[in-house]
């Protein structure tokens, strides 16, 4: 950032306001595997998501492109389908925004997933979704009610 370096693009092809936004980036090779994917999803989301009400991002790239696969799989979206077209197979992948940073937190959903639980099936990543829930449902006026009249 500092430098003013140009490190890539990144942006929507196609964009169905109220909806969603088919995004994609392109990283110059010597910045690849530094984060600058992760930040372009997390405010491309952002801007999808505030400024266009998008509830979506999709994202399709050639089935043989692995680092983008790895990034969109662990990035938390769901892949969705494939199809043939004259540049060969490609992957279709969609994420569900949710939130206003949405983005960003698929991204650290998807760092927390790698981390194992003591109980089986859990990991950090099903700690920190149920956190949020709870969270969230702690904002509920029945819920602030309570917690007021009982531990205030």
């Amino acid at each position: 950032r500092a430098s003013g370096a140009f490190v890539g693009t990144t942006g929507f092809r196609a964009l169905r306001p109220g909806a969603s936004g088919e995004w994609g980036a392109i990283v110059r090779a010597r910045w690849r595997r530094r984060g600058v994917c992760g930040e372009a999803l997390d405010a491309s989301a952002r801007l999808l998501r505030e400024r266009f009400g998008g509830r979506e991002v999709t994202a399709v790239t050639l089935a043989t492109n692995a680092p983008m696969l790895s990034f969109l799989a662990g990035s938390g979206f769901e892949r969705t389908g494939e199809f043939e077209d004259e540049l060969g197979r490609q992957v279709e992948w969609r994420l569900a925004l949710r939130g206003a940073a949405a983005g960003e937190a698929a991204r650290v959903d998807a760092g927390l997933a790698r981390y194992v639980g003591p109980f089986l099936g859990e990991n950090l990543l099903h700690r920190v979704v149920e956190l949020r829930r709870k969270i969230s449902l702690s904002e509920a006026p029945a819920v602030r009610a309570f917690l007021r009249s009982h531990f205030a």
